[in-house]
């Protein structure tokens, strides 16, 4: 269905038209259909893949692979994308979880190269009085325009 713009008085009952192009706008939205208004903020792009010294795909959205790029102690990955962003300013986000079972880790994480397609992803450990480079066991990467 095409999104339809839809206007309602206050207080009335809505038919069961109604409700079905209520429904129908959402699939809209849901579909990224060329007839919705523009939203911003719904990703794009995922990936979540094994990392240790590794780069094992476990589920991903518009990814076309990741590269294992670091060394036992640099946690580096490279990530193609199957879509093209308009620009290289797209936003993104990662998590990671720790490789040694130590909960409440925390992970510095940045990307070190970007285009339009490709970006970096290293992570490092920031925990407290250890902020030695590790590989993580698993890690997720986000990626969204405006």
């Amino acid at each position: 269905m095409a999104f339809t713009n839809l206007n309602f008085a206050f207080g009335s009952k809505l038919t069961s038209t109604q409700l079905n192009q209520i429904q129908g706008n959402f699939v809209a939205l849901a579909e990224r259909q060329d007839t919705e208004p523009k939203m911003t903020g719904i990703n794009v792009a995922y990936v979540t893949f094994f990392s240790n010294t590794q780069a094992h795909i476990i589920a991903g959205k518009n990814v076309s692979s990741v590269t294992f790029t670091g060394d036992a102690v640099h946690s580096t990955y490279s990530i193609a994308w199957n879509r093209t962003f308009a620009t290289a300013d797209y936003c993104t986000n990662f998590q990671a979880i720790s490789k040694d079972g130590v909960l409440n880790r925390n992970f510095n994480m940045m990307n070190s190269a970007k285009t339009t397609t490709t970006m970096d992803v290293y992570a490092r450990l920031s925990d407290e009085n250890n902020t030695n480079g590790t590989n993580p066991s698993q890690m997720f990467v986000m990626a969204w325009e405006g």
